[in-house]
């Protein structure tokens, strides 16, 4: 370096040699230091401190009043996000999203984790593969923190509510479920969707979803197209599409005093199978679920709970 130069350090002590520092300034190569970090803090041995053309701080400019009220909301606002069901932003240990990314991420953030929820209720089995795609827009954003929301969500269903967004792809690991994400910026019908695949042996199960309106929307479950807006609630049918089977299901229902809010019924020929979402007010016990099973035509019913 030129003669007279000036050294700083206000990183992490040890970064200089601090006896080489000394010599350097007492031969006038340095010309003067700057230093609020040391190897022992509080570096009351140090040369350094013999120097006139050195300065030295406490390393605390976290700790003015300014810095510490401004913490102490950062820290309050966190800790609202999370447990209102938002992320963590500030996290070290996941995927972070700057605050305009968050604006666009967020309802989809909400969507992989209810769409993992649900998958995660469907499944019939234990699985060895998840498979998570992203098509239009949102293929061309930072997707990492959607995939962990789907993890959450999906291993939530079967290891309770232990499971979080910081642990969720270590506990995917560790049992041993290989997670692969796909990309496509062609959509067909929405701007952007989001699709969860579970994959178990010879079994596959499937949840597609979009965001309208900021609000999640699942658009397909396995082959059947829907049009479901979740929340609270939902039974999930595979029936035979001919008279007589929705209207007893919906009297089951009735007689047990459990409203229906909302009903969706997959589109198929007649005699084909489908889909049908109910979305109901109450809880349903299996004894009333066995009941419905029980209906002619239909061939599978199971309480979604968000």
């Amino acid at each position: 370096m030129k003669p007279g130069v000036k050294i700083l350090n206000c990183a992490r002590g040890g970064i200089i040699n601090e006896e080489a520092l000394a010599k350097a300034l007492a031969s006038g190569k340095v010309g003067g230091a700057a230093l609020d970090v040391f190897v022992e803090e509080p570096p009351f041995k140090s040369p350094l401190l013999d120097f006139d053309n050195v300065i030295v701080t406490p390393h605390l400019g976290a700790s003015t009043q300014e810095a510490q009220v401004n913490v102490a909301i950062d820290i309050a606002k966190e800790v609202v996000s999370v447990l209102t069901g938002g992320l963590a932003r500030n996290a070290i240990n996941i995927p972070s999203v700057k605050p305009e990314a968050m604006a666009v991420l967020a309802p989809y953030i909400r969507l992989s984790e209810i769409m993992g929820k649900i998958a995660g209720q469907l499944v019939d089995s234990n699985y060895e593969k998840v498979e998570i795609g992203y098509t239009g827009e949102i293929s061309g954003k930072d997707t990492r923190p959607l995939t962990v929301s789907a993890l959450k969500g999906l291993l939530e269903m079967a290891l309770g509510s232990g499971v979080n967004y910081v642990n969720a792809p270590t506990l995917a690991k560790s049992r041993q479920i290989a997670v692969v994400e796909s990309k496509s910026e062609s959509s067909e019908e929405y701007s952007s969707t989001v699709s969860i695949r579970v994959i178990s042996g010879d079994l596959t199960k499937i949840v597609a979803g979009t965001v309208v309106g900021d609000e999640p929307k699942i658009i397909a479950v396995d082959e059947d197209r829907v049009d479901i807006f979740p929340a609270g609630r939902m039974i999930f049918a595979k029936h035979v599409n001919k008279p007589n089977v929705i209207g007893p299901c919906c009297l089951v229902l009735g007689k047990n005093n459990i409203n229906i809010s909302g009903m969706q019924v997959g589109r198929a020929e007649i005699g084909g199978v489908t889909l049908m979402v109910l979305n109901v007010d109450s809880q349903v016990s299996n004894t009333i679920l066995e009941e419905v099973r029980q209906v002619p035509g239909i061939l599978s019913a199971k309480l979604v709970t968000l």
